[in-house]
């Protein structure tokens, strides 16, 4: 039984996403300037677990070739002996249903963007699309899961209609996205860990992936000024806040790197540290102003 719980934790790779997934749903709803209420928990929840379900398919459909991989053996719970497929359908197929009956709560766009998601999350891996091996499809398609699907399931939670303010949100979260999982890839193939399989910049080559790496990070900048400093969607104090917990979070990896403890993955190890201040600033976004009204503080009058 612990061997199966332990399988089955495995199998969900919730850290792989957890952040990310708040921290995109949490946006989603924050550009929909509505007033937040119960639906905010259930739409988070529909999106992890709409996410959920293509890593789970996705570790389904990768078992056969990881037998073969002994790193991919051990990170991969069917492969490695501690899940069964059966139970690993089983899981998806909750997960799936789940999902989509959390966000059916919801309303009908909510709904369909849910149904969204699961299609895309399972054509990401089946072997006869396998658009996880065409070029870029992979890095979109991951983006879209992670980032871009929950933004709008959170948007359309609290309204029915795109107002001109969602457009630069959706972009800096969606770019940083795919920015982030570029650079994995490349990290990948310099690794020489995809002999197995091709990988995005393998097929646009090496001068290719630089410069659509420097282009994206312009277009992040560019949309994040206008999402921070224009469009003004978080306020101030919030956005101070993140700055702080930045520093706090980060300073463990930095004192490593100046101690000559240098990880080998500095994105990666840097990586974490800004995903959780920043879904630790967007729930304190809703949290301190829920107790401002609670005890009459009066600070967000």
């Amino acid at each position: 039984m612990k061997k199966t719980i332990k399988g089955l934790i495995k199998l969900s790779r919730l850290s792989a996403y957890f952040y990310a997934v708040v921290i995109t749903t949490l946006v989603g709803v924050t550009t929909s300037r509505s007033i937040i209420d119960w639906k905010l928990f259930i739409v988070v929840a529909g999106n992890l677990l709409g996410v959920s379900f293509a890593f789970v398919v996705n570790d389904i459909k990768d078992a056969p070739d990881d037998v073969l991989s002994g790193q991919k053996t051990n990170r991969n719970p069917i492969s490695s002996g501690l899940v069964t497929t059966k139970t690993a359908r089983l899981v998806a197929f909750s997960a799936a249903i789940l999902s989509l009956g959390l966000l059916a709560l919801l309303g009908y766009w909510t709904l369909a963007i849910g149904c969204l998601n699961i299609f895309l999350g399972f054509f990401y891996s089946i072997r006869r699309v396998r658009s996880k091996v065409i070029a870029f499809r992979s890095i979109l398609s991951h983006s879209l899961l992670i980032a871009g699907l929950p933004f709008m399931a959170g948007y359309f939670t609290y309204t029915s209609r795109l107002a001109g303010q969602w457009f630069w949100p959706f972009i800096f979260l969606l770019t940083i996205s795919i920015t982030g999982e570029l650079h994995h890839q490349g990290q990948q193939v310099a690794d020489g860990r995809t002999a197995d399989r091709q990988q995005d910049d393998e097929f646009i080559g090496e001068r290719a992936w630089h410069f659509l790496l420097i282009t994206l990070m312009v277009i992040v900048t560019f949309s994040g000024v206008m999402t921070i400093f224009i469009i003004q969607l978080f306020p101030g104090w919030a956005v101070l806040t993140w700055a702080v917990l930045v520093i706090i979070f980060l300073l463990p990896p930095l004192i490593r790197v100046f101690q000559g403890k240098r990880e080998t993955r500095i994105w990666e190890s840097f990586q974490k540290p800004l995903e959780r201040s920043t879904a630790l600033t967007l729930v304190l976004l809703y949290f301190i102003p829920w107790l401002d009204q609670l005890f009459d503080l009066g600070f967000f009058r």
